[in-house]
């Protein structure tokens, strides 16, 4: 009896273990995620380009299926991929990852880089605050329905308050 018993505890103790090492990884997983996200919407410090490019983000939301492999519209001369699973940025809820770069010429004003449709969730000083550093546009004023049915997204956004940050080219030649 004392050793089936030694034995259960030793079985769930490694049950344990290998459960608590899995979530680090889930988290650390979601943690590089928003990191890339971060470095791909941050400037180099002292200049006026990225610290990363889109690509490997978009990617990694791909590979993760956090977006679709392709876009859900494109407009102009961005790519809009709605978010399928629960994916956070400063602590928001991101429902929209946009995508602008040119691959044909269909006219002026492309403005390469990226920006976010997000549901706010507590204060938006820290995203103010990114976008200020960064050379991005914050709005928090947006109706976001309205704004994804102008791209041919046609989506349920549930109540809440919305915001878009937009860290493109026209953005960060109107930083300071």
């Amino acid at each position: 009896m004392r050793y089936s018993n030694s034995r259960q505890l030793f079985v769930q103790t490694i049950f344990l273990l290998c459960s608590l090492l899995a979530l680090p990884s889930h988290a650390a997983d979601a943690l590089t995620l928003e990191q890339q996200l971060t470095n791909a919407l941050k400037v180099k410090p002292g200049t006026t380009d990225r610290l990363a490019e889109p690509d490997p983000i978009l990617n990694a939301l791909k590979q993760q299926n956090v977006i679709s492999k392709k876009a859900n519209s494109r407009g102009d001369y961005t790519d809009y991929y709605l978010v399928s699973k629960p994916f956070l940025f400063m602590k928001h809820e991101v429902v929209v990852v946009e995508n602008e770069y040119m691959a044909k010429y269909v006219g002026c004003c492309v403005s390469p880089g990226m920006g976010l449709v997000l549901k706010i969730n507590g204060s938006t000083k820290p995203l103010k605050k990114f976008a200020t550093t960064n050379g991005c546009t914050f709005d928090d004023g947006p109706n976001a329905a309205r704004d994804l049915s102008f791209v041919d997204i046609k989506t349920d956004v549930s109540r809440g308050k919305y915001a878009t940050l937009s860290c493109r080219e026209t953005d960060i030649s109107r930083w300071p």
